[in-house]
């Protein structure tokens, strides 16, 4: 089966060169006992180890089933080992922090038997050698003799062809000794076994076949095969492979049989871990408080385009430009700073006019780059309505609009107030009613969040409280004691309610009239604003929709400016966009394109005579105080109209400026009319005239104060009448004149016509709201509304500004690269526990250093012993990583506490995404295995014949 031709083995001892083998020559059987003897250092012990291919001779072969293992691969000799050989030693050579039963059991975890076989197996070769009852025991809690025969069930556990024992008695007293070698002798019946001993009476005795050797060579051979060598069942070759489990399973017991080193390694491996850990969480936790206030500030301050919109960073970078530009002229004299006009001109030039219908159609198309960023979009419409209160003693108060009091459209965006006590809630995309961000902004206290158009909140600050005016307003205190108080005087029936109950609050209600209610067809078929008329105002009050306060909130404290007193949803909004447009006035409107409804006059009319019909048309619509008004417009063009006397027939001549004519007058009306539709302008006129006359330019600016003193004395009545004479004489030309000058104006277009109704055309927003839940996500918005501007032509490019971004800059990107520093910081280290994690595995080397020679003698390959240290570097990486996470999720505990009584604010809260635990684990177990690949790599190259040899 075995044949040793010409082996030799050479050891350098210094100078000196030793000949543990010298060329042996030797052939065995597959089923004999072999003893080996001679003195000590002959080379017996050699032989074995070049037999069981731990070792490699210098010069000859070993055949096996007659095949040469000189080309043999380490694979190849590890599977030799494993499957053809068995060890038995004489220090039993047994892993101590494995069980008996696991002893056993390393041979066949090599070879691929799956774990209830391998059990099974292990158990019956316990059981052969007499130790069926102490599978779980620990080897130093085994005798002597129990020991080696645990050393002869492994060697036998796998069936192998060869086992070869190196004095297996020598450690043994005489009766254990012979227990041994009976056992080897019935395992020689059908198997080769080849002993080393020092005992040639034991020798004897057992062997069917004594070899010696001396100085490296055979002397003698008792029983050498005849007829040379048998045939023999060719060598199993089945490769062998150590699974990570049985390594991390070898490994994971060494570790718990030093616990105490264990731990401290892996809490010394954890600070680092710790120290991330907790960084990460505060980082976290403010990030998620930003992220919170984000999106709050977002949903209160969304990127607002309007239709008319002002750029104000453009001016406010050109007055930077301006302040810190050289002047472009020497300090030799006194320069005029022209940054007035300049700044004056940038408030005039700031103003642009968004086309919003196109960018409407832009935001609505699929695939629409912006939509990935966009949380909600708002189409804001200039809705015209009105709400009325009515107070304790019936009195009908206007509450609010939803104008803008006055505010420029183009400022609109500037900060999130309004002078009205009614606020739109941000609404729901879904449903327009109040979307869960705004809820957010708010307590509920009572009642419920409304559920239709037809509801409204009413919305206190953070002490329950609403400013005195704005109950006057509401109608919760009545309007004569507002009047009185603000006469200065008692208040009649002084109400000194300062308080109401919740239930005295819900249920209250307003009225809403849309733009459209105000208007009424008359017997012209002309539709007339009736606000004028209170008795027909009070009686379209009453009858109009009802708003139905739903519930109480309180704005929260963090809030800040909390803008209305009422909020109702844009529900409502919808309802009164709706309810204009089916109005009777619009629909009429919108049939008539050629005639303006609300007075008659033609939108277009054509030619001298249809513009003076229509300014005859004009005046006889006219009430009297609205014709004085008229009147004295019509006087500054024209002075024929002047009055000469006054209603007692007094003459009026002496209340022209002192130096002037009613003739001069007449002259320097018309010649300024001439004059300026001159080429030269109002700098082309020449203060010529009588040489007693004023200048010009002077007389005809004190002209107005004059006409309007010559008509003062004069009554409506008259004053209608002069201009109802003026009418009657004019030419068409004249009448051309005026209706160019004053009445085209009250004709407007269609379109114009129709607002004033209060249509609103869904398509034409007046502001479009963009809401995003992050900065980052508001700045790729903004990014895309630039690409938008390079694609359109320039009059559809979207100006607006930023007002947020003006405010807060990235305080995201802040809270992060301080986070990166310190956790560089802190890596330093786990750098510096990665490197003892190294040591203590190296030091794991030396100290395993005869585990590593046993587990090669079972058939582990280098790559096999490799992993065994890569597995222990990773149960310590991976116990320091979840230990540092550990301790880091107790710590954030206190740190809490005290981030909450430094930041008075419990919004603020260290926590560690799983995400990031995982991570941080991972790394820690990433970094010990790097740590251990040096000394697993130092392990695996160790000679496993030394490695057997250390104590």
């Amino acid at each position: 089966m075995l044949t040793l031709q010409h082996i030799s083995k050479i050891y350098p001892m210094g100078d000196t060169v030793v000949h543990a083998l010298d060329d042996v020559n030797l052939t065995f059987s597959s089923a004999e006992f072999v003893a080996v003897l001679g003195p000590s250092g002959c080379g017996k012990t050699t032989l074995l180890n070049i037999i069981g291919g731990l070792d490699r001779p210098d010069e000859g072969e070993l055949i096996i089933a007659g095949r040469s293992t000189r080309n043999y691969s380490d694979r190849e000799m590890d599977a030799y080992r494993n499957h053809s050989v068995g060890f038995v030693f004489q220090t039993y050579q047994l892993i101590p922090h494995q069980t008996v039963l696991a002893n056993v059991e390393l041979a066949l975890t090599l070879s691929g038997v799956s774990a209830a076989q391998r059990r099974q197996r292990a158990a019956d070769a316990l059981v052969a050698v007499g130790l069926s009852d102490q599978l779980n025991k620990k080897p130093n809690q085994l005798s002597g003799g129990q020991m080696q025969r645990v050393s002869i069930a492994r060697a036998m556990v796998n069936d192998p062809d060869v086992i070869l024992a190196d004095e297996p008695t020598g450690s043994l007293d005489s009766e254990t000794s012979v227990q041994v070698l009976d056992q080897l002798k019935l395992l020689a019946s059908d198997r080769l076994v080849i002993m080393v001993t020092h005992n040639r009476e034991l020798a004897e005795r057992y062997a069917t076949r004594i070899v010696e050797l001396k100085d490296g060579k055979v002397v003698s051979d008792s029983r050498p095969p005849e007829g040379g060598t048998e045939p023999a069942p060719g060598a199993r070759q089945k490769k062998t492979s150590m699974g990570f489990l049985t390594a991390l399973s070898l490994s994971l017991n060494n570790l718990l049989t030093k616990r105490a080193r264990t731990l401290i390694t892996a809490f010394a491996g954890s600070i680092g871990i710790i120290g991330i850990a907790l960084i990460l969480a505060l980082s976290t936790g403010v990030n998620n408080y930003i992220d919170d206030i984000q999106k709050e500030t977002m949903s209160s301050y969304p990127i607002v385009i309007e239709r008319e919109a002002f750029n104000v960073s453009g001016m406010m970078s050109a007055m930077r430009g301006m302040r810190g530009s050289a002047p472009a002229h020497d300090l030799d004299a006194v320069y005029m700073d022209a940054q007035v006009a300049t700044v004056m001109e940038d408030l005039t030039t700031g103003v642009s006019y968004n086309n919003l219908g196109d960018f409407k159609n832009y935001l609505e198309k699929e695939g629409n780059p912006m939509a990935p960023y966009l949380s909600d979009i708002r189409y804001g419409y200039d809705v015209q309505f009105d709400i009325y209160a009515v107070d304790k003693n019936g009195e009908i108060i206007s509450a609010g609009d939803g104008g803008r009091f006055g505010i420029p459209a183009a400022f609109a965006s500037f900060a999130p107030f309004s002078d009205s006590d009614f606020t739109e809630l941000i609404p729901a995309s879904e449903d327009g009613l109040v979307s869960d961000a705004a809820k957010g902004r708010y307590t509920l206290l009572a009642g419920e969040w409304p559920k239709n158009g037809a509801e409204v909140m009413l919305i206190l600050d953070e002490n329950n409280e609403i400013g005195e005016m704005t109950l006057y307003q509401l109608g919760f205190l009545p309007q004569a004691d507002l009047r009185a108080v603000m006469g200065g005087e008692t208040p009649p029936n002084p109400d000194k309610t300062d308080r109401w109950q919740f239930d005295q609050v819900i249920g209250r209600g307003f009225f809403l009239l849309a733009q459209s209610d105000y208007f009424i067809e008359d017997a012209k078929g002309l539709y007339r604003d009736i606000r004028g008329d209170r008795a027909a105002l009070r009686l379209l009050v009453e009858t109009a929709p009802r708003l139905t306060i739903s519930g109480i909130v309180r704005a929260k404290d963090d809030q800040g400016f909390t803008s209305g007193a009422v909020g109702f949803t844009r529900a409502m909004t919808e309802g009164v966009i709706t309810r204009s447009n089916e109005s009777e006035a619009v629909l009429a409107q919108s049939a008539q394109q050629e005639i303006n409804l609300h007075n008659g006059l033609q939108f277009s009319p054509q030619g001298e005579a249809e513009k003076a019909k229509e300014t005859r048309l004009y005046v006889s619509f006219l009430q009297p105080g609205e014709k004085a008004v008229f009147a004295e417009q019509v006087i500054r063009l024209f002075p024929e109209a002047l009055p000469t006397t006054g209603e007692g027939g007094e003459s009026l001549g002496n209340q022209l400026p002192d130096g002037l004519t009613r003739e001069q007058v007449t002259q320097l009306i018309q010649q300024f009319r001439s004059m300026a539709d001159s080429p030269a302008g109002i700098s082309g006129l020449n203060p010529g005239g009588s040489s007693s006359s004023a200048p010009l330019l002077e007389q005809w600016g004190m002209l107005p104060d004059s006409a309007r003193e010559m008509i003062s004395g004069l009554g409506d009545t008259q004053v209608s009448a002069l201009l109802d004479t003026f009418i009657m004489n004019a030419s068409d030309q004249t009448l051309a004149l005026v209706y160019d000058a004053l009445v085209s104006k009250q004709a407007g277009t269609w379109s114009e016509a129709l607002a004033d109704f209060g249509a609103v055309s869904l398509s034409a927003p007046s502001s479009i709201s963009l809401y995003a839940d992050t900065f980052e996500n508001k700045d790729e918005i903004a990014r895309l509304i630039k690409d938008y501007n390079e694609a359109a032509d320039e009059g559809d490019r979207i100006v607006y500004t930023d007002y947020v971004a003006l405010i807060i800059s990235s305080i995201t990107t802040i809270i992060n690269v301080i986070s990166y520093v310190l956790i560089a910081f802190v890596a330093v280290s786990l750098v510096v526990s990665s490197i003892m994690i190294g040591i203590i595995t190296y030091i794991s080397v030396l100290e395993r250093t005869k585990e590593i020679g046993i587990l090669r003698a079972v058939g582990a390959s280098r790559k096999d012993i490799s992993r065994v240290f890569t597995a222990e570097a990773f149960i310590i990486g991976l116990a320091a990583g979840i230990l540092g996470v550990l301790i880091a999720l107790v710590l954030t505990v206190p740190i809490n506490v005290i981030v909450h009584r430094l930041a008075e604010d419990e919004m603020i809260n260290a926590v560690l995404p799983a995400a990031g635990a995982v991570i941080l684990v991972a790394v820690s177990t990433v970094l010990s295995l790097l740590a251990g690949f040096i000394p697993s790599r130092i392990a695996a190259g160790k000679d496993p014949v030394v490695a057997l040899r250390t104590e």
